[in-house]
């Protein structure tokens, strides 16, 4: 990844770096004022951080951004494999949009000047982008919804909504825990296993635990 801020707190994906008709970032830990085990730039309203904080956090984010916004979509992830598609009818009240965005891994548009988000820690946060058809998605991958196929569903509604095929598709992988550090037990092997995923390619077994 590249740093698209002097100070780091904010990475992209260099091979996006050539389509200028989308705007990305990563966000770190760097930069904001959210304290403690929200510290310290912590964007996201589905937390138990501090709302004076994360309003604060999105205005600093919207300084650094080089794309005027003034508004993030943010879902509140449930580690499900439910997407949702950002039109021009999302524009409804505060409260209809909160229901609508309630239970939702992954979100998509086609809509210009659009910011579209996903919130990760341990998770895998993965963006799509059509060039042929200008839509985007942000996936919320973590382990329960990669081993029930959450990108497959993204790519699968996008087809149906834009037309989208796989060829046409960058797909970025962002930043998020290592094999080394993510330690399951057996029930979250065998549901990859049964599932059809590659165990030999994925997971390794630790000598010490089991």
């Amino acid at each position: 990844m590249i740093s698209l801020a002097e100070d780091k707190k904010m990475l992209g994906y260099g091979s996006l770096g050539s389509y200028s008709n989308i705007s990305h970032f990563v966000t770190t830990r760097r930069g904001g004022c959210s304290k403690d085990a929200y510290a310290t730039f912590n964007c996201s309203p589905f937390t138990d951080d501090e709302m004076e904080h994360v309003r604060r956090n999105q205005e600093l984010l919207f300084e650094a951004m080089p794309v005027k916004l003034s508004e993030l979509i943010i879902p509140h992830q449930t580690h499900g494999v439910k997407n949702l598609v950002i039109d021009r009818g999302f524009a409804l009240s505060e409260g209809e949009r909160r229901v609508r965005l309630e239970g939702i891994d992954a979100l998509m548009t086609d809509i210009p000047g659009c910011c579209i988000c996903i919130s990760t820690a341990d998770c895998i946060p993965i963006l799509l982008y059509d060039k042929q058809h200008q839509a985007i998605a942000a996936v919320h991958a973590g382990w329960r919804g990669t081993v029930n196929f959450i990108v497959g569903h993204t790519l699968e509604r996008m087809r149906a909504v834009y037309g989208t095929v796989g060829e046409e598709v960058v797909a970025c992988i962002g930043p998020g825990i290592s094999l080394e550090s993510f330690e399951v037990g057996d029930e979250v092997y065998e549901a990859f296993r049964l599932n059809g995923f590659d165990m030999s390619r994925i997971s390794c077994r630790n000598a010490n635990t089991g």
